[in-house]
């Protein structure tokens, strides 16, 4: 009952982040408009996207069991992002004073990029109103590198605290939180625990660190039904997706996928690629892009969703009551916008 109210919340609070999905909705996110200047396009992109994510390099140190990486190795080559091109993005993302998120995660280690102080302050000398944050799994950072990312301006940094062997333990999780704020030199609080998550804060004077173990076996995501042993065949999936609307999520090598749960190295989500950062295209193209627009409007509905996305919990709301209430809410938006 209170997840339902919380839900209803989100959707009729003025506040909430359902609510402010409906009222960002524009007949622009969905209708695709090859003649739309790039000062329209540049609007339609402020107006939505809150997130902006880019992968700085493709290894990871890990394979873990609930991570795509763990039948697409990640620990041998290692190309890296065009830094040419990821500067030409940023420096577009500057001329609209983008003041929401850069991420520095998808499936590599960020930390483990030995250029990853100059993705950072790049962002940051262009972006000083945006937040800068870095997820990891903690395993690079010590003291040198936390004085790296001090230096280059990281805003937040979230850790991934896996226990050893992975399976769900919380004293083997809390040890290896431990080990991660000693060679950091922080002291951690934990501030939650439940049965399926930890929650810690390590203190520092400039800079957010958030740590965070779950128990992926009860809230992993099937990342587009590439894990088999995560995908629920019982599960339709009717709730709208944000992530096309507010997210642009950028691979090592370019490629603009739909969501963070697609990667395009891939071969059976290669297809769902939208678009490629390739030093021509702009960033702005590719969020007005014809593909994009496609997967918005698939996905703005409450409705049956299709392929990669049919059995996708990432995000969705979980009560009838709350997906009816959004029905009429977003039937409400569309036909207003449609109309305009």
């Amino acid at each position: 009952m209170l997840a339902q109210l919380f839900e209803l919340r989100s959707i009729y609070d003025d506040r909430g982040d359902w609510r402010g999905f409906v009222d960002g909705v524009e007949a622009g996110h969905l209708v695709h408009d090859p003649l739309r200047t790039r000062d329209a396009k540049k609007r339609l992109f402020k107006s939505a996207v809150r997130l902006v994510e880019f992968e700085p390099h493709a290894y990871c140190n890990r394979q873990c069991p609930f991570c795509p990486n763990a039948v697409l190795d990640r620990t041998d080559e290692n190309p890296a992002m065009n830094f040419a091109n990821y500067r030409k993005a940023i420096a577009e993302l500057a001329e609209i004073d983008y003041r929401g998120v850069v991420r520095f995660a998808r499936y590599c280690e960020p930390l483990a990029c030995r250029t990853i102080g100059d993705y950072v302050a790049t962002a940051r000398q262009a972006l000083p109103r945006a937040e800068i944050d870095i997820v990891s799994n903690g395993d690079y950072l010590n003291r040198a590198m936390l004085d790296t990312l001090v230096t280059a301006g990281l805003t937040t940094l979230r850790i991934s605290v896996y226990p050893k062997g992975y399976a769900w333990n919380q004293e083997h999780a809390a040890d290896q939180l431990r080990k991660i704020a000693a060679n950091a030199g922080l002291e951690a609080r934990l501030e939650h625990r439940d049965e399926r998550r930890m929650r810690w804060r390590l203190d520092h004077p400039t800079m957010a660190i958030v740590a965070q173990a779950t128990d992926f076996a009860t809230v992993g995501y099937d990342r587009g039904q590439s894990m088999a042993a995560l995908v629920d065949n019982d599960y339709q999936r009717t709730s709208p997706c944000t992530f096309v609307f507010q997210n642009v999520t950028i691979d090592f090598d370019g490629a603009v996928m739909p969501c963070c749960n697609l990667r395009g190295d891939d071969p059976a989500q290669r297809k769902y690629m939208v678009g490629r950062l390739d030093g021509r295209a702009s960033i702005f193209d590719v969020y007005g892009s014809e593909a994009l627009t496609t997967w918005r409007r698939s996905m703005v509905s409450v409705s049956p969703k299709a392929a990669p996305c049919t059995t996708c919990k990432h995000g969705v709301l979980k009560s009838s009551g709350s997906l009816w209430a959004l029905k009429v809410e977003l039937r409400q938006r569309l036909s207003k916008v449609q109309h305009h």
